[in-house]
């Protein structure tokens, strides 16, 4: 049997759509320029790239990691070298902040994957471990005194021991479209008992600050394939211009004016160049053979435009 029908969706079906899904059986779906959300097969496609999900039960929060990962996949932000304009942003917030550490990660269905990581070596860390993905649901700056004491963190690795992290701090990276796709965050491991609200607003302002520096690298980078796409147009369009029609019955050429000419007056009126009467080898030989090897065709055959030989 056929499962539900997945064509190309909207924000506002989304909803439906994933409801729906949990009854459909996994089948083909063809490419799309936008994305297209499916249950239970998890596969996003944007700008032609496929991404497998592993979506929660909730729907909400599958809702919610499928917005994610489609922005990500927007900005291609993931698996990128370091950047001087994020290292910087990271580098403020580390001293505003007066904290020993500070990172701007990303976090998508599978992980959370660190764009920066001042003061701390991780690349990567696997969703269940990582900070970020239990703070990204907040739309406001979230504050953790002292992360030991706080039932969301308290067992996760990087607070777990005594050197593990205590204090921390993060603001939403959130998107044009208001999906939260990363966290500008600063920790330490001392607990810290409080965070003032002047230091609060400075941290989403540098988070503010990340997004658009992301904004201007996707346009950047729209910008670039526009200009690869023009510069391809305007050869393309060279490579046509460079092109002589020429009739193919009695082999006149077309030139720039609309009227076609025979070829030596068009090569004289373009490079001044006149041409001389010669024989090629193998019309000699064909010619001063008495049977010629080139099939001859019939008087009758040729039309009035030769006279002396039409009917």
């Amino acid at each position: 049997m056929r499962g539900e029908e997945n064509l190309p969706l909207r924000e506002p079906a989304w909803r439906d759509t994933l409801t729906r899904s949990f009854r459909a059986q996994e089948r083909v779906i063809p490419d799309s320029p936008g994305p297209i959300y499916t249950l239970p097969q998890y596969t996003v496609f944007s700008r032609k790239r496929v991404i497998t999900l592993h979506m929660p039960s909730n729907l909400d929060s599958a809702i919610a990691v499928a917005k994610r990962v489609a922005a990500l996949a927007r900005y291609d932000i993931l698996g990128t070298a370091p950047e001087p304009e994020f290292d910087n942003l990271a580098q403020l917030a580390l001293t505003v902040c007066q904290v020993h550490i500070a990172t701007i990660s990303f976090v998508d269905d599978q992980r959370e994957w660190f764009k920066v990581a001042l003061g701390i070596e991780v690349a990567e860390l696997p969703i269940e471990e990582s900070l970020s993905a239990r703070a990204i649901a907040g739309p406001q700056v979230l504050v953790v005194p002292d992360a030991t004491k706080n039932s969301r963190f308290a067992e996760l690795p990087l607070v777990a021991g005594h050197e593990g992290i205590r204090f921390y701090a993060g603001a939403p990276l959130v998107s044009r479209t208001g999906t939260s796709i990363g966290m500008l965050s600063v920790m330490d491991r001392t607990p810290r008992a409080s965070f003032a609200i002047e230091l609060r607003t400075a941290l989403q302002t540098l988070a503010n600050q990340v997004m658009a520096q992301l904004e201007l690298r996707h346009a950047v980078q729209d910008l670039a394939l526009a200009l690869c796409q023009k510069h391809a147009a305007v050869a393309a369009a060279n490579e046509l211009r460079l092109l002589l029609p020429m009739c193919s019955e009695c082999k006149e050429v077309r030139n720039d004016d609309d009227y076609w000419q025979a070829v030596e007056q068009y090569l004289f009126t373009h490079t001044h160049s006149y041409l001389t009467n010669g024989v090629c080898t193998e019309c000699q030989e064909e010619t001063s053979s008495p049977v010629s090897l080139r099939p001859q065709p019939y008087p009758k055959l040729l039309g009035s435009r030769f006279g002396r030989f039409a009917n």
